[in-house]
């Protein structure tokens, strides 16, 4: 194999000495990878311990993407690179951590201390014991405590032994909080380093509880809602402590705290909007009133904007420091020391409101902990940018749609606007304030701005649409900024925990399935991030106010390239999850009451909209984005089950000898998104051809591809040459003009000598107009329309490169089957159909369930 040089960039004004790096490597087809066989050295040629893991394969077993985790030593300010590569000897693998199970407490032993993890409740270290021996604690545990101060006790209901090698080793802790006012459940991960006394400790709330959402409101204050008072974790220690001291950031002089306590407190984001709307809580008010932090003590109080703190405690037989990860960013946070006690406050008990965890909500925090700290390298949150260089991943080929560089003018100009000091994504969050911990990470839908004329700021959240984390990874693995992989890692944490409705316990078609981002041009109210809130009802009817998950929202992409980057089992499920609820959704309820209901629908339908064309699934996003996240879940698993579902979507959609004059495609209002499954089409093509699947599925969808783009190629036209027709004719509709140059692209690649070129002039067309118009336009930096190029624009740069046509002179032959039309005997059909496939997955409880859904 070819060296790898993986890249790590510190920008903290400090160094990072053997700081924990955990990052997924892409290898191409073919590379005969054994994980045991890779060797890690630094700049000097020196090895350093390597701890590696296949995390997805090629359809020819070889590895794919590779999770690699060492300890990397990085100046400050500045960066360091590894060097990947595979021995031919025998690699000497280090021991790592023993770890030993007993059945009330597990013990790990990293070689620097001997940590005890309680196997009954969520206590990450009951003990530690250092090398000589030395006993430092009493005790540590996570509090949880209700709206009126009442403390409740956490069960631990499943330990697991996650990771484990020469590197990093992690327990998984799962359970739960004994609450009488409804269950709260946790999951704490807690990660062990090789020969150090450092720990992460990741730690999560979840409230399962399913929203009320009356109506279909989502507002705060639902009565499904936990309220609490504080969330902490509190250490402790056993030996006397002889000095205290903290400092509000890595540029800052450490403060001395006298023994009898003190405080650093971030109440809010300490910006300039730092008491926007968007913190308003159930009761309409925004409950915070220190603007920034303060630092207190019983000798001094000093205040400031924005802290990333770390607080150091010296005992007798060593140092101990403990930071949060983004404190003032998911504020309110808290860092205390009193009587020989040390607090780490997640949710502080001196915030001036409860902390309102909704049904469905997740809220995830990270604390690292040293054990055996030096005061000069004390660690503070650092988190390094960590990457291969860009032509790791381009010769990889790890990217279906390849990935390019971005040299086209307009593009870059684009995407630079994005970065924009001013008006990009970073300086959006300032306009709203989009901070604390519900907020942190999404990005401000400034687009729907555009209409209102009352009071500023205007709060709308974007919540992902036309996946922004994915193009958030891909621009950053092109070695473009680095501010493209903060971006990244910043919206992954908050789409994992808020955009998805966590619950078991709601209709069907809304368990974890995502939510719609803010309604247009309406302020969010009290919805936070799902759409809806009774405050709609003074600027629109009724009758059209309602929010949810939706199956046109659903964007997986991101968290699947999340997973490859970062090994965060996490994200895997979720795009595993993802994909059960879009294929769900699509299908309907899966229960007999939702049969019969479906069944009169459609024979309504029937009576009022006659002889019509009528497919399985709708030619929308919908499907597409269905298709896109089914897709995702393969790439993860390699499960076949998956490709057979993408087929039935696409056959169940379009049959290339249909009427596409039938489907009014050239009513923009209606059916825009028709690309959006053309897109998927052609990604499918790809998985079917890089599985050496040519067969007549792959003829089909082929087929269908070119088939439409045969009649874009007559019909289709730039969206504002036409602006009468357009409801809001601005600069989204240019946006949405990218996605055409993605069909004909894709088209290009499968299509005969013939129509190659044409369908590459029409791709070169429609991406260069709107990227061009775009570029003009004072309006380019909302968000909207940037989310579309990063997601499309890339074509841009792929049109240019010379690729061998992929051409197929015999194929096998497909259904001739065409898609039906709306009669009395498909509904009768369709309704049987639907019978047989929910009947054996049904139960009476099941069914209650669904009907209780529909009855409060």
């Amino acid at each position: 194999m070819k060296t790898i040089a993986i890249e790590c960039l510190n920008k903290l004004p400090v160094a990072c000495n053997q700081e924990p790096v955990t990052i997924g490597v892409p290898f191409s087809q073919g590379t005969a990878v054994d994980t045991a066989d890779l060797v890690l050295k630094n700049s000097s040629g020196s090895a350093v311990p390597l701890q590696a893991k296949a995390l997805n394969y090629w359809p020819d077993g070889t590895c794919k993407w590779v999770l690699c985790d060492f300890l990397g030593d990085i100046p400050a300010a500045g960066q360091a690179e590894y060097f990947l590569d595979q021995s031919e000897k025998e690699a000497t693998v280090p021991t790592g951590c023993a770890v030993s199970r007993k059945e009330n407490a597990w013990t790990v032993d990293t070689g620097k201390g001997v940590f005890t993890v309680d196997a009954q409740v969520l206590r990450p270290f009951s003990s530690i014991q250092l090398g000589s021996g030395q006993e430092i604690l009493q005790g540590a545990e996570v509090v949880l405590a209700g709206s009126e101060g009442e403390k409740w006790q956490s069960k631990v209901e499943q330990i697991i032994l996650e990771t484990t090698g020469p590197v990093r080793t992690n327990i998984l802790l799962e359970g739960h909080f004994l609450s009488p006012v409804g269950r709260v459940n946790f999951v704490s991960r807690v990660h062990f380093y090789s020969g150090s006394a450092r720990i992460t400790f990741e730690v999560r709330l979840h409230n399962p509880a399913a929203a009320a959402h009356p109506g279909n409101l989502w507002d705060l204050g639902d009565p499904a809602s936990v309220l609490l008072k504080e969330w902490s974790l509190q250490i402790h220690l056993k030996s006397s402590v002889i000095a205290c001291q903290i400092r509000p950031d890595l540029t800052a002089d450490w403060c001395d705290i006298p023994l009898t306590g003190g405080s650093l407190y971030q109440e809010s984001s300490g910006g300039q909007n730092w008491d926007s709307p968007v913190h308003r809580d159930r009761s309409g008010d925004v409950p915070m009133s220190q603007p920034g932090w303060i630092l207190n003590s019983d000798e001094h109080n000093n205040t400031g904007n924005r802290a990333q703190p770390t607080l150091l405690l010296e005992t007798a037989g060593t140092q101990l420091t403990a930071a949060i990860d983004n404190f003032w960013q998911r504020f309110p946070k808290e860092l205390s020391y009193r009587d020989s006690t040390l607090k780490i406050g997640l949710l502080p008990e001196r915030f001036p409101a409860a902390h309102e965890l909704q049904g469905g909500e997740q809220i995830t925090e990270l604390i690292r902990l040293d054990f055996s700290a030096d005061v000069s390298s004390a660690w503070s949150g650092s988190k390094l940018q960590v990457r291969c260089g860009a032509a790791t991943y381009i010769e990889a080929g790890v990217f279906g749609e390849g990935l390019w560089n971005p040299t086209d003018k307009n593009y870059k100009q684009l995407l630079d606007v994005a970065l924009d000091t001013n008006n990009g994504f970073k300086a959006k969050r300032e306009q709203t304030d989009e901070f604390g911990w519900r907020n942190f990470g999404e990005l401000y839908a400034d687009h729907e701005s555009a209409q209102y004329q009352g009071e500023k700021p205007f709060v709308s959240h974007y919540n992902n649409q036309y996946d922004p984390l994915y193009s958030f990874y891909r621009l950053y693995l092109t070695g473009e900024s680095t501010e493209w992989g903060d971006l990244a890692d910043d919206l992954a944490a908050h789409i994992a925990d808020i955009d998805i409705n966590h619950t078991d316990e709601d209709r069907e078609e809304y368990c974890h399935g995502p939510f719609w981002h803010t309604d247009h041009y309406l302020d969010a109210g009290l919805s936070t991030h799902r759409m809806a809130s009774r405050e709609h009802f003074e600027h629109k009817n009724p009758a059209f106010c309602g929010g949810g998950p939706g199956g046109e929202h659903c964007y997986s992409g991101g968290l699947a390239l999340n997973y490859l980057l970062t090994g965060d089992e996490r994200k895997k499920q979720l795009v595993l999850s993802l994909a059960d609820w879009s294929w769900l959704f699509l299908h309907g309820p899966q229960t007999v009451g939702a049969v019969l209901l479906r069944g009169v629908k459609n024979f309504k339908k029937m009576r009022s909209m006659g002889n019509s064309i009528w497919p399985q699934f709708p030619l929308t996003r919908e499907t597409g984005n269905c298709i896109h996240t089914i897709l995702d879940a393969y790439e993860l698993t390699g499960d076949s089950i998956y490709l057979v579902k993408s087929t039935k979507l696409i056959q169940g959609t379009f049959h290339p000898n249909d009427s596409l004059e039938a489907r009014d495609l050239l009513n923009p209002e209606a059916n825009w998104s028709y690309t959006v499954f053309l897109g998927a089409v052609g990604r499918y093509l790809y998985v079917k051809e890089l599985n050496n699947q040519i067969d007549s599925d792959f003829n089909h969808a082929c087929s269908v591809l070119l088939s439409f783009s045969h009649w874009m190629a007559d019909h289709e036209y730039l969206y504002l040459d036409k602006p009468d027709i357009l409801e809001y004719p601005n600069e989204t509709w240019a946006a949405q003009d990218l996605r055409k140059g993605v069909v004909f692209y894709y088209a290009a690649k499968y299509a005969d000598a013939a129509d190659t070129k044409v369908f590459s002039n029409k791709a070169e067309f429609f991406l260069t107009s709107g990227l061009k118009y775009l570029s003009q336009q004072e309006t380019n930096y909302y968000t909207r329309p940037l989310a579309l190029v990063m997601q499309n624009g890339w074509v841009v740069e792929a049109i240019t490169e010379e690729k061998a046509q992929n051409e197929y002179s015999v194929l096998p032959t497909f259904s001739g089957k065409l898609t039906p039309k709306r009669n009395i005997q498909q509904v009768i059909c369709r309704s049987v159909v639907d019978f047989i496939r929910v009947l054996p997955q049904t139960s009476l409880k099941r069914e209650w369930r669904w009907l209780k859904a529909r009855i409060k």
